[in-house]
């Protein structure tokens, strides 16, 4: 319908504004924004969450919500300081700021402030300017800030907060605005030295300021205070100034040992008395805080005159140690360490005090190189040498001595004893009071332990053959090769084979191996005749032959003791024989003169034998003089000889006929065709003594 009427059309526009004008618009955006960050925020899109949050904080902030607004603020404000998203924060901060100042809250309207401050953000220098004047006449001048549009009720409110404030920064989020290093000049420092301490604190405000305190806090409360500063002179600083504040104390004698570790620093802006802002570094606020290792010997590069600031170096902690013993305290010893051996240590201390020391205490210790083993029950450590392989294993040993004179040297034989090749770090130490301190000397030296030799052992036939099996109640030789396998020379004294009840020794057995000397890689090599006792088994494995010890030493110190090792002989398979030969022949004949062979065939079997028996004619050197063919019976374990009689015509290691042995009876039965390997083939001849 058309309205003809002017006047009545302008009142009906009038009316419907004052009725628009009466609906609350924010509490519908307000539930719309809070349904669309609740969606985002459900599949995880925190770039469209955090634009969202920052609409809402408007929102609230024009329906004059200012405290909710402000933790809307300070979400965002967070987020984006972390991500170092600053064009973004440049637009927000502005805003933030002035809900902090509507909403009269003292510590946002501070690290708003800051954050402006930060020369991250590029906001015009007027804005910042004004910014640090304001939190100046704020903190310092007790003067509400100054807005563009500034609100009587809200000023009423700002200069009723209370006039005592403590405002806790954490600094380690304003890096770039003001920055601290720490430094301790030395990695550790004796207790009867001075502690040097720098404290670095960089200033980027964009106007002077004047700093009214700076404390340094320790792990160990005693040492609170005696780095501080309370001079406001020494805390004013210039645009872009940096300044290195250096502090010496002494450590407490009680303190040796232990490490002294700065935990914060605190640099106070304001009146203790009054609202002050807390400026802290804390090495627990943040995974890379500003106090985080950096090489302890950077390489300094200097700018104007000026070192930069990024190649100061960061050293927060200090290892307070013992004072410096006055005394030389050196170690003598020939490696490498031999196993099981008494390896011997000449420690030697000189006193360069300028008086006598007394009550001296020497103490030696061992350490696992190895980060596999780490325990050291199997190290021996004594003062004195002893000839016994069974001492409790001790890792540490002590002795005092009661005087030491002025400018006197002193020896002390240690001795270490290893049971197995693991690296060692043993760990001489000498300590002593002087002064009413305590003082150390201390020497750490690695052990590399090696075996002194190694063993080798295998049987052999009478004719120096390799058995790979022993059989039963037949001879051999049993040969044991020792080679050295250190680079320092050993001395073998001598040697002990002692048979099992299992061996019958053919001879007296006795060392061959008396007071050999062996360089790398030598060998030397010893055998016995040996035969293996009856068993009722067709064969027997693992047989333990004996047990072989050595007796050695270290040849470059004769007088320690000689060690003891011994090696059980136990891989051995033994093997029952139906049939065996024993020869028996002379060592050398003389040309054309006749000599005999004596052939005896035991038989080991629980029924009677019957052999043929054939002397073979291979040549005419050795001549076989009567019949070379007979039969033999030989009854259940028993013997039986054959004898031939032979002449050699030929002077030199001559060969002999082969014999041969078939058996007749029982026919089932075949022998063993390695009986032949057992047999002499050879004979030496002589000249006839007839013919000289």
């Amino acid at each position: 319908m058309e309205i003809s009427d002017a006047q009545k059309e302008r009142e009906a526009i009038a009316a419907l504004r004052d009725a628009e004008s009466r609906v609350n618009h924010s509490e519908l955006i307000i539930s719309l924004l809070v349904q669309a960050i609740n969606h985002f925020k459900k599949h995880s899109s925190n770039r469209m969450k955090l634009y969202l949050m920052y609409d809402l904080a408007e929102e609230y902030v024009s329906s004059k919500n200012y405290d909710t607004a402000l933790n809307y603020y300070n979400h965002i404000v967070q987020a984006y300081r972390t991500e170092h998203w600053w064009p973004i924060l440049e637009a927000i901060l502005p805003a933030a700021l002035k809900c902090a100042y509507l909403s009269v809250n003292l510590p946002d309207w501070i690290r708003f402030s800051l954050e402006i401050l930060n020369p991250n953000i590029n906001l015009s220098i007027q804005v910042k300017t004004q910014t640090q004047t304001n939190l100046e006449n704020l903190i310092i001048k007790n003067i509400v800030p100054q807005v563009e549009s500034s609100i009587s009720s809200i000023d009423e409110q700002w200069k009723a907060i209370p006039k005592k404030q403590t405002i806790p920064i954490d600094a380690d989020t304003f890096k770039g605005l003001l920055e601290c290093k720490v430094y301790f000049t030395h990695e550790a420092v004796s207790v009867d030295s001075e502690i040097t301490l720098q404290v670095a604190l960089k200033n980027d405000f964009p106007l002077p300021i004047e700093f009214s305190q700076l404390s340094i806090h320790f792990n160990l409360k005693e040492y609170d205070g005696l780095a501080n500063v309370t001079n406001s002179e020494q805390l004013k600083f210039s645009p872009g100034e940096h300044r290195i504040l250096n502090f010496n104390f002494a450590p407490k004698s009680d303190h040796v040992q232990r490490i002294l570790e700065i935990i914060s620093v605190s640099l106070t802006y304001g009146t203790i008395d009054q609202t002050h802002i807390d400026f802290q570094w804390r090495t627990t606020l943040q995974i890379n805080p500003s106090f985080q290792q950096t090489p302890l010997t950077p390489k300094w590069r200097t700018k104007a005159g000026h070192i930069l600031w990024e190649n100061l170096p960061i050293r927060r902690k200090i290892n307070i140690i013992m004072r410096a013993a006055e005394v030389q305290l050196t170690v003598e010893h020939q490696l490498p360490v031999l196993l099981y051996e008494s390896y011997p240590i000449k420690i030697r201390i000189k006193n360069c005090e300028n008086v006598d020391i007394h009550s001296a205490i020497l103490t030696c210790m061992c350490s696992s190189s190895d980060e596999i083993s780490q325990t050291s029950d199997d190290t021996f450590l004594s003062y004195a040498i002893t000839d016994s392989n069974n001492e409790t294993t001790a890792h540490l040993c002590s002795m005092t001595f009661a005087t030491i004179k002025n400018d006197d040297e002193i020896a002390q034989d240690l001795y270490v004893r290893c049971s197995n090749n693991r690296l060692r770090d043993i760990t001489i130490r000498l300590s002593y009071e002087r002064l009413n301190l305590y003082c150390m000397k201390e020497v750490i030296i690695q052990l590399a332990v090696v075996n002194p030799f190694s063993i080798q052992f295998q049987t052999m036939g009478m004719m120096m053959e390799p058995l790979a099996s022993l059989r039963a109640q037949e001879p051999f030789i049993l040969m044991i090769d020792t080679k050295c396998t250190s680079t320092i020379p050993i001395t073998i004294v001598s040697s002990n084979f002692k048979p099992s009840q299992f061996i019958i020794s053919e001879c007296a057995i006795e060392s061959q191996v008396d007071n050999i000397q062996l360089k790398l890689d030598e060998v030397v090599t010893e055998g016995f005749c040996l035969r293996t006792q009856p068993i009722a088994a067709p064969i027997v494995h693992n047989l333990l032959v004996g047990d072989y010890s050595l007796y050695w030493k270290r040849s470059s110190h004769p007088h320690i003791p000689e060690l003891c090792t011994t090696f059980s002989l136990s891989d051995f398979n033994v093997e029952q024989q139906q049939v065996y030969i024993e020869v028996t022949i002379p060592n050398n004949v003389p040309l054309q003169e006749p000599f005999q062979i004596n052939y005896r065939v035991h038989n080991r079997s629980n029924i009677v034998h019957e052999y043929k028996v054939n002397l073979e004619q291979i040549n005419l050197i050795v001549a076989v003089s009567g019949s070379t063919m007979t039969s033999l019976l030989v009854p259940p374990h028993s013997s039986s000889d054959v004898s031939f009689t032979l002449i050699a015509t030929l002077c030199g290691f001559v060969q002999l006929p082969k014999f041969k042995l078939s058996m007749i009876r029982p026919q089932s039965q075949e022998i063993d065709e390695s009986i032949d390997k057992t047999l002499p083939t050879h004979i030496f001849v002589v000249p006839s003594s007839k013919n000289e």
